[in-house]
């Protein structure tokens, strides 16, 4: 069977369209702006300091416990982050 264009009235939305993230269906199947081109990598905040290091899969709605900005230096050490104040200690604390 072949796919139907689910919005006879846009030549942007159709089967076989690119996906952007704009709350539409471009490729008609079914589901809203998923693998959207334009969809931006959010990195998750492990130790949960403000600051994140691991990337995720392109979404164009942040998982819970991510951000925007891979800024963490270390993911793993929630005193380890770009707000704490540098010590000596042998440590970039941030």
């Amino acid at each position: 069977m072949q796919a139907v264009d689910c919005q006879g009235t846009n030549s942007d939305v159709h089967p076989g369209a690119v996906e952007t993230r704009n709350g539409i269906d471009d490729d008609c199947n079914g589901i809203i702006d998923d693998n959207a081109v334009d969809a931006t990598v959010w990195y998750v905040d492990k130790d949960a300091d403000g600051a994140a290091g691991t990337p995720t899969a392109p979404s164009c709605t942040a998982p819970e416990g991510a951000v925007q900005t891979a800024i963490d230096c270390d993911d793993n050490d929630p005193n380890v982050n770009p707000d704490a104040t540098e010590v000596c200690n042998g440590i970039d604390d941030n």
